[in-house]
């Protein structure tokens, strides 16, 4: 299976779906596209396992807690769009070291109580999408799109 799309189902929980997927040491899945349903909950490191996955969506949902380090795993990952969700820590360049493939990193419309963008050393994306309510810090070599 190359795409799993989940969008628009009024998924609840996520957690377990995840940590048994990630458990597939040998999947082939590129595209997860969990949009606009009702996950609510932490997104597990173990999303990391899914060393495939070139395309992540899990906009409009309530994903809360730090973005998981296991992200950096997925070094074929081109688009990630975690928008629209209640992230919240500090988002370093050590979340997305490995993810050299990466063109489009969407954090937009997420949770505007904690969440820090912080780089000290940052490749180019072809795409940030970040809004005005972030504290950036050393954020170069990608237009920020925002408000």
């Amino acid at each position: 299976m190359k795409e799993l799309l989940l969008s628009n189902n009024s998924i609840t929980g996520v957690t377990e779906f995840l940590d048994e997927l990630s458990k597939c040491r040998n999947s082939s899945l590129e595209r997860l596209n969990l949009m606009e349903n009702q996950i609510i909950g932490i997104l597990p490191s173990s999303i990391g396992n899914l060393k495939n996955l070139k395309s992540l969506v899990v906009l409009n949902n309530h994903i809360n807690g730090t973005i998981p380090r296991g992200i950096g795993e997925l070094s074929l990952l081109i688009y990630l769009d975690f928008s629209s969700n209640f992230f919240e820590g500090v988002v370093s360049e050590s979340h997305f070291a490995n993810l050299a493939k990466l063109e489009i990193l969407d954090l937009s419309s997420t949770s505007k109580k904690s969440l820090i963008l912080q780089w000290e050393q940052c490749r180019s994306y072809s795409t940030l999408v970040v809004e005005s309510h972030y504290v950036l810090s050393h954020i170069v070599g990608a237009p920020i799109l925002g408000p």
